[in-house]
């Protein structure tokens, strides 16, 4: 079974300088990468994207130092 859990979610707030254009967020930590894009594919599976404009952004959890080494090499 897939190793996917729900973190948080609820309305993006609007008045934050260089905000994001979206309503509505939700975070989910999947175990893989694999996870996730099953996460992905069955969202788009139920027809989502239909009704609403959606934006993925899939990544790993990096500590702080790994953090600025990743903006560093940029």
């Amino acid at each position: 079974p897939a190793r996917i859990t729900p973190l948080a979610m609820g309305r993006i707030a609007t008045d934050v300088p260089h905000g994001s254009g979206e309503q509505f967020y939700a975070v989910w930590c999947c175990a893989s990468r694999e996870e996730a894009d099953a996460l992905v594919a069955g969202i788009a599976a139920t027809g989502w994207h239909d009704y609403f404009t959606t934006t993925h952004a899939v990544g790993a959890v990096d500590d702080m130092a790994q953090h600025l080494a990743d903006l560093a090499a940029l």
